[in-house]
């Protein structure tokens, strides 16, 4: 299963078989159920997860309603960004939508990943810029974009994803409700 994570890296950056042995002592590989919490908001965060198989979410509730911040499918990172530095209070709470497996590290991961594999750094900050563009093109789209928009987007983006999240979860991160959705999807006979 950890081989999935040696192909991740593989493709962005060269590692060695030695390397990867040294890697590998920083990982932990976890079987999550569905349904289970990794992390509840409050709670100081001390862990990031790259998922190898299935999916998870991270979200936060404010007045009673959840809102959806982030899926996780196979090889996505996920985590409360504010760990990347040091352990820190979460804001958001993480859990698996489907049975998956994910490979948990601690907040020193990425430096002691510099240390092994120093492109590993460059590689991270391509990753965070792409993570950048995309939040700020997802508060452009949400502010800006119909609803009808808004899921056709979501559907080009993450197709793989469509027919793994329930619906009302793709309404939250849309940021409409789970009837508007429903309306958008029979409009565009898109409930498929």
């Amino acid at each position: 299963m950890v081989e999935g994570f040696r192909k991740y890296l593989e493709f962005r950056i060269e590692v060695s078989e030695s390397e990867f042995k040294e890697i590998v002592k920083l990982l932990e590989l976890k079987k999550v159920l569905k349904g289970e919490k990794l992390l509840h908001s409050g709670e100081t965060c001390v862990h990031g997860y790259f998922v190898l198989k299935g999916c998870l979410r991270s979200y936060c509730i404010s007045n009673g309603k959840e809102y959806m911040m982030q899926f996780a499918p196979e090889d996505w990172w996920i985590g409360d960004k504010n760990m990347l530095t040091k352990p820190d209070i979460s804001m958001v709470s993480i859990d698996a939508i489907e049975d998956s497996w994910v490979l948990q590290f601690d907040c020193d991961f990425y430096d002691n990943m510099e240390k092994i594999v120093p492109p590993f750094r460059y590689m991270m900050q391509e990753l965070q810029q792409n993570n950048y563009r995309s939040l700020q093109k997802r508060i452009m789209t949400l502010i800006s974009v119909s609803a009808e928009e808004r899921y056709l987007l979501f559907v080009k983006t993450y197709p793989s994803l469509i027919n793994r999240i329930p619906l009302q979860m793709i309404a939250s991160y849309l940021g409409i409700t789970p009837q508007s959705l429903s309306r958008v999807r029979s409009k565009k006979n898109l409930t498929s």
